[in-house]
């Protein structure tokens, strides 16, 4: 099996992607485009904590039955990705499931 380049990786469809063990993908929230009326260019903009978990590992649900796709979740300010996918705007890491602080609840403000 050939080996993927870390560009290709960085190009994938993040649906194309399955994940294992206790691994999740979550979709990071964008950050303010402008800060205080001044662009902030996307290697100096801080990576905000909350997203929404795009792909879950078979054991991350197992430990935790609220760790499903599709909901939002709060990360660790120091977790560490394995992966960073870039699909259109939107920017997906690869975390372990233990990097998640909380799950927000559907409706919650």
């Amino acid at each position: 099996m050939a080996r993927m380049s870390e560009s290709s990786l960085s190009e994938m469809d993040p649906s194309q992607v399955r994940l294992i063990g206790a691994w999740v993908m979550v979709r990071r929230d964008r950050g303010a485009e402008k800060s205080h009326g001044l662009f902030v260019p996307d290697d100096f903009r801080k990576v905000p904590n909350t997203g929404v978990l795009a792909g879950v590992g078979p054991l991350a649900g197992k430990t935790n039955s609220a760790i499903r796709t599709g909901a939002g979740v709060v990360v660790h300010a120091s977790a560490f990705h394995q992966a960073r996918f870039k699909w259109g705007d939107d920017v997906y890491d690869v975390l372990n499931a233990e990097d998640i602080e909380a799950v927000m609840e559907a409706g919650a403000s």
